[in-house]
């Protein structure tokens, strides 16, 4: 595609590298406050008037997402995943298998 990227947006960019973390979550002390991922995602919120927004990196992981909030195949397409997530997070329930 073709994407035009003014001086609005390389300062946004900027702004992450400068921090050194490429993360979205993990890192609050060298973040320094700068949580750009959940700024985006509470400013989709407002303007579609919605009550969740959840970034993907990539189109699998928003399918998998997708079909996960649907009920379709929970325990397939996390039970590779499960290592990763942090079980305590309000929004990975417990397993069932």
């Amino acid at each position: 595609g073709f994407e035009v990227f003014g001086k609005a947006e390389r300062e946004q960019v900027n702004e992450v590298l400068e921090t050194g973390i490429l993360m979205r979550y993990g890192f609050d002390g060298p973040r320094a406050g700068r949580w750009k991922a959940l700024e985006l995602e509470e400013a989709l919120q407002k303007e579609l008037s919605v009550t969740h927004v959840q970034l993907t990196s990539s189109g699998t992981a928003a399918l998998t997402v997708a079909l996960s909030c649907l009920g379709v195949g929970y325990c397939v397409l996390l039970s590779r995943l499960w290592p990763v997530l942090r079980p305590s997070s309000p929004l990975v329930p417990s397993p069932s298998w």
